[in-house]
C-alpha cells in the first residue's frame, strides 16, 4: 500500500444537513486528491435536525459506514484513504456561522494543502485535484474554484443571484486589484501554513470576502480553476439570502479599506506590508547596487522583497533561517535559474561547498541576532579577499519600541556601536550613510509615541504611494540621519 504523498485537510461546516452530509462525507473520502491522504474536519454549527448524533455516532464507525455510503453511489473508497484517513469532529455549542466554524477548523487542520467544502454538495469533490494543481505544480499558493470561467456543467438558477454576485466580485476586484470571476465561490484551497497565518474575524459567511482581501494584502499568488456548481432552491435548503449579500458588500469595503490586522504574526505581517511597498524596496535596492559584485550571498531574505532585485544580472543564494520564508522562496523563485534557495542560520558556519562570494548582503537580520559580533564573522568568512559586506541595520537605541519587540529585534544601532562591531569583526568600513528619513518619523510615532506592536498597513500602501516624492526630498535635505544605517565594509587582512 504506497503511503501518502502529503495530506488534504478538508473543512466541512455544516448545519442542519443530516440528509445530505453521508452522501458529502463519502464523495470527499471518494475523491482523487493526487495521492494525498484526507483530513476531513466537520464542524457541526449548532444544528438541530439531528446532524449533531449522527455526528458522534460516525466518529466510531466510519471507515465502515461511509464506504457502504459510497458503494451505494457507484463510488469507491481506495482502502489507501480508509488507512490513513482522518475524521475530525467538532461541534459548536449554538449556531455561529460558517466563519467561525472554518475558523475553528483551520486551528486544528495539520494538512498541508486546506480545502472547504460545503456540506450541501452544490460543490463536487471531484474538483479537489483540479483545484491542487497550481499549488502542487509551484505555481500557487491559493487557488480558487470558480463557478463563472464556463468549463464545467452549472445549474440554472436565479438570475439575480447571479448579476450580485458579479457586482460583488467586480467591487472586490477594484479593491485587491486582482481580476477574479467569482470571489464568493465556496471552494478556496490554500496552503495550510498561509491559511493559518491569516488573520480571521468574520463570524458568518462574509468569511469569503474577508480572506479574498486578506490572502491579496499578503502577496498570496492566487489562481482559478473552472468548477461546476449544482445550487439549490430555497425549498431545497439553501441558506444564503440577500441580506447575506449586503453583508458581503460591507465586508468587501471593509476589509479592504480598513483591513486591521491580517496577520496573527506581528513580524510577518510587518514584513508583507513592506513587501507591498514597491516603491520603497526599489530605493532601497538602488542604493546598495552599486556595491554588488557578480555573485550575492543574501542572508535572511524573507519572501523575496529584495531578491528579485538583487537577481537581475547575478547569481543570488537567498537564504533564511525560517522554514516557512525558505518554502515561499523556492516557490517564487522556482523558475529563476540565477536564483538558489537554501536554510543557514547566521549564527553557525556556513556548510555550502560556495565559500566566496563577490558581495553578501545583509539587511534587517543582525538585530535580530543575540550575538552579533558572532554573526558578522561568519559573514566575513563568505566574503572574497575584495568582497564587500552590504549591511543595513536599525538606528538610533532611543527608538526602541513594541515595534522591535514584535518583530524580534534585541538592539537598535548607535553610529559608534555600528562601527566598532564592524571594526572588531575584522572590517573596514568604507561607506556609512542614514538611510530612510521619512520612516523615522513613522517608526517614533507609532512605536514609541502610540506603542503599537504592529505598522499600520495604511501607513504603509500611503508611503508607497508618496516614496518617489519622499526620496526626492530626502536627497534634497541631505540629512544625517535616518530610520537605518547602510553599511558598506571589506574584510581586511586576517
Amino acid at each position: 500500500m504506497t503511503p501518502p504523498a502529503g495530506t488534504l485537510s478538508v473543512l466541512v461546516p455544516a448545519y442542519n444537513e443530516v440528509d445530505l452530509l453521508p452522501t458529502t462525507l463519502a464523495r470527499v473520502l471518494a475523491a482523487p486528491s493526487h495521492g494525498y491522504q484526507k483530513e476531513v474536519i466537520v464542524i457541526d454549527d449548532g444544528s438541530t435536525d439531528g446532524t449533531r448524533d449522527y455526528l458522534t455516532e460516525l466518529q466510531r464507525c466510519w471507515k465502515t459506514q461511509l464506504p457502504r455510503v459510497a458503494e451505494r453511489l457507484g463510488l469507491e473508497i481506495l482502502p489507501e484513504v480508509i488507512k490513513f484517513g482522518l475524521l475530525v469532529v467538532l461541534h459548536n455549542p449554538s449556531n455561529c456561522g460558517k466563519g467561525a466554524s472554518l475558523r475553528r477548523a483551520i486551528d486544528v487542520a495539520t494538512g498541508d494543502l486546506t480545502v472547504t467544502q460545503d456540506a450541501d454538495l452544490e460543490y463536487d469533490p471531484v474538483h479537489f485535484e483540479h483545484l491542487m494543481a497550481p499549488v502542487l505544480d509551484g505555481h500557487a499558493d491559493a487557488v480558487f474554484g470558480s463557478r463563472f470561467l464556463g468549463a464545467g456543467a452549472r445549474r440554472v438558477l436565479y438570475f439575480r443571484h447571479a448579476i450580485a454576485n458579479r457586482l460583488l466580485t467586480l467591487l472586490s476586484n477594484l479593491f485587491t486589484d486582482l481580476n477574479l470571476t467569482d470571489v464568493l465561490t465556496g471552494y478556496k484551497l490554500v496552503r495550510t501554513d498561509l491559511l493559518k497565518s491569516v488573520y480571521l474575524v468574520s463570524d458568518r459567511f462574509g468569511i469569503e470576502p474577508e480572506l479574498t482581501a486578506k490572502l491579496a494584502r499578503l502577496g498570496a499568488r492566487i489562481y482559478e480553476v473552472p468548477i461546476g456548481y449544482h445550487g439549490r432552491t430555497y425549498d431545497e435548503g439553501k441558506k444564503v439570502t440577500w441580506r447575506d449579500g449586503v453583508a458581503a458588500l460591507w465586508h468587501i469595503v471593509r476589509f479592504n479599506l480598513v483591513p486591521g490586522t491580517y496577520c496573527r504574526d506581528a513580524g510577518h505581517e510587518t514584513l508583507r506590508n513592506l513587501g507591498a511597498v514597491a516603491g520603497f524596496n526599489r530605493h532601497m535596492y538602488r542604493a546598495i547596487a552599486p556595491h554588488l559584485g557578480k555573485r550575492v550571498l543574501e542572508v535572511g531574505a524573507g519572501i523575496g522583497n529584495l531578491t528579485i532585485h538583487l537577481a537581475r544580472g547575478r547569481d543570488v543564494l537567498a537564504t533564511e533561517l525560517d522554514i516557512g520564508y525558505v518554502d515561499t522562496l523556492r516557490h517564487r523563485f522556482r523558475d529563476r535559474v540565477s536564483v538558489n534557495v537554501d536554510v543557514w542560520d547566521v549564527r553557525e558556519p556556513f556548510r555550502r561547498p560556495e565559500t566566496n562570494f563577490d558581495s553578501v548582503v545583509c539587511l534587517n537580520v543582525l538585530e535580530h541576532v543575540v550575538d552579533d559580533d558572532a554573526a558578522l564573522v561568519n559573514l566575513r568568512a563568505r566574503l572574497r579577499p575584495d568582497g564587500a559586506l552590504v549591511l543595513l541595520v536599525p538606528a538610533h537605541p532611543a527608538l526602541f519600541s513594541p515595534l522591535d519587540e514584535a518583530v524580534g529585534h534585541y538592539r537598535r544601532y548607535s553610529r559608534i556601536q555600528l562601527e566598532r562591531a564592524l571594526v572588531d569583526a575584522g572590517y573596514g568600513i568604507e561607506r556609512l550613510i542614514a538611510f530612510n528619513l521619512w520612516g523615522l518619523f513613522g517608526w517614533w510615532l507609532n512605536g514609541v509615541v502610540l506603542r503599537r506592536s504592529r505598522l499600520p498597513g495604511e501607513q504603509l500602501s500611503l508611503f508607497g504611494r508618496l516614496s518617489g516624492i519622499l526620496t526626492f526630498f530626502k536627497r534634497l535635505l541631505g540629512p544625517p540621519f535616518g530610520l537605518s544605517w547602510i553599511a558598506v565594509a571589506r574584510a581586511t587582512s586576517p
